[in-house]
């Protein structure tokens, strides 16, 4: 996928994304902090990091940059 989630919501200005719970128009940072929040795309993927870096099978993590 080529671009960023806000290239393409600006793209597709008439088509609410079920990302934003289709939710029309808002501001750029709206959508940032729908993103980032706990429930969120990038939100979630970080509080599940956060867990599985600090629980008890830690040890057997392996995490590649």
């Amino acid at each position: 996928m080529t671009g960023s989630i806000e290239r393409l919501v600006q793209k597709n200005a008439f088509s609410p994304s079920s990302i934003f719970s289709y939710s029309p128009g808002g501001r750029v940072y709206a959508r940032a902090d729908c993103i980032a929040a706990a429930d969120g795309r990038v939100g979630y993927a970080y509080h599940a990091l956060k867990q599985a870096c600090f629980a008890y099978e830690a040890g057997g993590l392996l995490l590649v940059q």
